[in-house]
């Protein structure tokens, strides 16, 4: 029974802090008993949720990382184990109503948040995150700097804690590891408020090879993306082609799962599906542009970038189509095998047009050759 107002006295079953999915701050009253007496007097004036709230905080000013906050709210057993990854202030003595929500017996008082969305984001990605062998881990306990520590996971993924002892965190996320370890320490501490952040992600990595401007092993840190990964190896080079390559180990099949991915499909806006999210040991690779030539009795003789799917008669039109003087009937590829011989490919186009032969693919280092017609 708290004292609710003035001198009306309330049953509270419940008051606790809570985050909306979008970073505001919310303050939850439930009441089973007396919940018609507290919606009437919230609707009516919100200077009487405030003394209330004033009285039980004992503060004006609210802030979440504030150490008389924390213990009063602790004395009055409100839920406090997120409170400490939101940097907000509320102000109770505000002149403007705060949103709210009332349904059954609940009455909900949301207020504004100053977290950046990419923050909040960021956190709850970290708690998302599993700890493997080699993270570093900054472990602390609230007002507890003796209970506070840092642990690198071992092999066997044994981390020890003052007082409790030796937990393993195998396969186990940042947030489970948290809820372990503040359950076992409330043997020993009254309400223990437990932080845990990984402060060298070491477990987790993919290799980046290719076409970009630093190649090698990197870590993942939480949801890693493919362009976060692209960006941490300062990017692509000039002589990177159009396509991305992920091999990915298939538990399916012994054959890796590849991924192809186009750069220009490539952009940072929330849910893009060609922003692939990273797994542990993906290879990505980068190729080099691929080029074909073609000279002779062609418009624009010389050198062309290789795209996906092309053949004789795409390249011929990239190159603006026949001279006048051209054979159709007689054209070369010249093209260099795995044994390192050339071969030589006598295309009629006509035949093609004709719908008579198939198109022919072009590979790289393909050389066109368009002999002039001798009538």
């Amino acid at each position: 029974m708290l004292t609710f107002g003035q001198d009306e006295q309330i049953t509270i079953s419940k008051l606790y802090g809570e985050v909306e999915g979008n970073g505001e701050y919310a303050i939850v009253i439930e009441s089973d008993k007396d919940f018609d007496k507290i919606k009437e007097y919230y609707l009516e004036g919100q200077q009487y949720i405030v003394d209330f709230l004033n009285t039980t905080c004992s503060l004006s000013n609210v802030n979440l990382f504030d150490n008389s906050f924390i213990k009063e709210l602790n004395i009055w057993q409100v839920q406090t184990e997120r409170l400490s990854r939101v940097r907000l202030s509320i102000n109770l003595k505000q002149g403007k109503r705060p949103k709210f929500q009332i349904s059954q017996n609940t009455l909900k008082i949301i207020f504004g948040t100053t977290l950046p969305a990419s923050s909040a984001s960021s956190q709850e990605d970290d708690r998302g995150y599993i700890v493997g062998p080699g993270d570093i881990l900054e472990i602390t306990v609230f007002e507890n700097s003796e209970l506070s520590t840092l642990s690198i996971v071992p092999d066997n993924s044994n981390i020890t804690i003052p007082l409790v002892g030796d937990v393993n965190v195998s396969n186990l996320t940042i947030q489970e590891v948290t809820d372990i370890v503040t359950k076992k320490l409330k043997e020993y501490v009254r309400f223990p408020i437990v932080t845990i952040k990984v402060t060298e992600y070491k477990s987790q990595w993919v290799n980046v090879v290719g076409e970009v401007k630093s190649p090698g092993k990197y870590y993942l840190k939480g949801k890693t993306y493919l362009l976060d990964i692209i960006s941490e190896a300062n990017g692509l080079t000039e002589k990177a082609s159009s396509e991305i390559v992920i091999s990915r180990k298939s538990p399916d099949s012994q054959e890796p799962e590849r991924i192809v991915v186009r750069n220009e499909d490539l952009s940072v806006y929330e849910d893009n599906p060609s922003n692939i999210l990273l797994q542990t040991g993906d290879t990505i690779t980068i190729p080099a542009k691929k080029y074909f030539y073609i000279y002779g009795e062609i418009a624009h003789p010389g050198s062309f970038q290789l795209e996906e799917g092309m053949t004789i008669l795409k390249a011929l039109t990239q190159a603006g189509g026949f001279t006048k003087f051209a054979s159709k009937k007689s054209i070369e590829i010249l093209r260099t095998d795995e044994n390192n011989k050339q071969q030589k490919i006598i295309v009629n186009i006509k035949d093609i047009e004709d719908r008579k032969s198939e198109d022919i693919e072009i590979k790289p280092e393909d050389i066109i050759r368009i002999p002039k017609s001798i009538f």
